[in-house]
């Protein structure tokens, strides 16, 4: 069953104004399902099929003219050379149409390099999370949060309140969406977490980061699971998994940019304030937290 999302009418909305759409995310948020439910006329090709990526690599010309736009793309950082060819199609269309094509990448780092180095004012970039509580009881109010009675109002009005008991289950459960898919239970919760974290070390750290010992990379991450909504202390982390700061904030960064953490800077009225003061460190996704904690 899909579960409609949120942020559908933003991708919409950017597609009206921009030739190239990037959906980016940690993987398995629902970056290719939403786009393929939202836009079910649009001819979709994935790049984790050997064949067609090599295929991409060899000739991007032919591949763009077996597969014209508008076109999703899914995970179009596995063939950088397509970056070139996308600009070239989209500053020699004379009628400048827009929502051309639609690119889905997990891995943030290399993916908004190519953007930044072949397509710079031409793309929408669009982040995509976990299932919110607001999208898991099917409430179409999507207003963000503001303290405020008027806001209050509204949420009682769209029925979009939550027993404590389930909203812990959630906490404990995450957000991803194939965790809904079916009722799981709590072998398949471990089973989930244990694949995707496993899937995530083979298939994006080694990608990006050069690293001999695995486990001390484990322990990192649950250092840092073990700090979350707490003041990020990366010499508390480094001495956790034997590792220096350097080297801790580098294996931080790369948390950052998958999407699995985010480093909440602290509100001051002195702006320079905001930029030098320590952030607090949170998990993305509170499953994946309460799974590296055992």
């Amino acid at each position: 069953m899909y579960i409609r999302r949120h942020i559908e009418p933003v991708v919409e909305r950017i597609a009206k104004r921009k030739p190239v759409i990037v959906l980016t995310g940690a993987r398995q948020v629902g970056k290719s399902t939403m786009l393929k439910t939202v836009y079910k006329d649009i001819r979709y090709i994935t790049l984790n099929r050997p064949l067609v990526r090599e295929s991409a690599k060899d000739n991007p010309s032919l591949f763009f003219d077996m597969n014209k736009p508008p076109v999703i793309v899914d995970e179009i950082q596995k063939a950088a050379e397509l970056f070139d060819y996308i600009k070239d199609i989209v500053d020699e269309d004379n009628e400048k149409k827009k929502g051309q094509f639609y690119l889905t990448g997990s891995q943030n780092l290399k993916l908004m390099k190519n953007i930044s180095d072949s397509l710079a004012g031409r793309t929408g970039v669009i982040k995509l999370l976990g299932l919110s509580m607001r999208e898991l009881s099917c409430t179409a109010y999507r207003a963000p949060f503001l303290p405020s009675p008027e806001y209050m109002n509204a949420m009682d009005n769209a029925n979009a309140g939550h027993d404590y008991a389930k909203i812990t289950a959630c906490i404990h459960k995450g957000f991803f969406p194939e965790l809904y898919e079916t009722e799981s239970d709590l072998h398949d919760w471990a089973d989930f977490y244990s694949s995707y974290f496993q899937t995530y070390i083979e298939k994006d750290i080694k990608d990006v980061l050069n690293i001999q010992d695995e486990s001390a990379f484990i322990k990192f991450v649950k250092a840092a699971a073990s700090l979350t909504g707490e003041m990020l202390n990366m010499t508390t982390i480094a001495e956790i998994c034997g590792k220096d700061v350097k080297t801790v904030r580098s294996w931080l960064s790369v948390l950052e940019s998958s999407g699995l953490v985010y480093l909440l800077e602290p509100y001051y009225n002195n702006f320079n304030k905001r930029l030098v003061k320590t952030p607090k460190l949170y998990f993305l996704d509170t499953g994946l937290a309460c799974w590296l904690l055992g």
